[in-house]
């Protein structure tokens, strides 16, 4: 009874380990992509055919060693035919694998390429969409000096957003310039009389110098935010 107690949790233990470690095993296998597929195909053809290739030879040369008439002769000789049959349609079978796995290369890299630019358009997407600063319902969001070739001018663009559901007069939008070395050369702004609500508004500061290589906000203003006006004096 005790030497069976024994065994019985032998055989539990090694059934849990076995279960534990195929099940780690099936976690961990990823399955197969396209190009693995192809490129084993091809593989598994072209051993294929380099093991008739070999029995093909064997054949003939027993063939050769028969002395003329010898009752194996035929046997070998349609041995020989078939075998030669089936490596040549191999020939054909490896060469389609091997286009077909070099197809599924191209493909392999034609989707690293995509991925690699959506992953690249969606950064730019979440760059663009960047508040850089607010003001009220206004929103700035990521800026930069554009250059037109045309006009040889530099302007900082980009876009203020009202976010509220009035419109908003009289915005101006100000940055800071800097050059190559990081020294102030001046200043641009941009102004609009109105912005309407839930609407953007494209700006494009114009750059007073050449050579601007950066740009900083300073102030995004619109009328209301100014201090109002002093009373009136009144005549005596």
């Amino acid at each position: 009874m005790k030497y069976g107690c024994f065994a019985l949790a032998l055989a539990l233990v090694f059934w849990l380990g076995c279960r534990t470690s195929s099940g780690s095993l099936v976690k961990n296998v990823k399955p197969e992509t396209g190009v693995q597929k192809a490129f084993k195909r091809y593989q598994d053809l072209n051993a294929t055919r380099a093991n008739l290739t070999g029995e093909l030879t064997e054949v003939r040369d027993q063939l050769f060693a028969l002395p003329k008439g010898a009752p194996l002769t035929m046997e070998l000789t349609r041995r020989y035919a078939t075998l030669n049959s089936r490596v040549s349609e191999l020939a054909g079978e490896v060469t389609g694998a091997k286009f077909e796995w070099q197809a599924e290369l191209k493909k392999a890299e034609a989707a690293k390429i995509q991925e690699k630019e959506q992953e690249k358009n969606a950064k730019e997407v979440s760059k663009a969409n960047k508040v850089v600063a607010a003001q009220g319902a206004l929103k700035l969001y990521t800026f930069s000096i554009k250059s037109d070739p045309n006009t040889g001018t530099s302007s900082v663009k980009g876009r203020v957003e009202n976010s509220g559901s009035v419109s908003v007069t009289d915005v101006t939008v100000m940055f800071e310039l800097f050059d190559a070395d990081n020294k102030t050369v001046g200043t641009a702004s941009d102004f609009i009389a109105n912005i309407a609500p839930n609407s953007d508004w494209d700006f494009n500061a114009l750059s007073p110098v050449d050579g601007a290589a950066r740009a900083e906000f300073k102030s995004l203003k619109a009328s209301g935010d100014l201090p109002p006006l002093p009373n009136p004096v009144k005549p005596e």
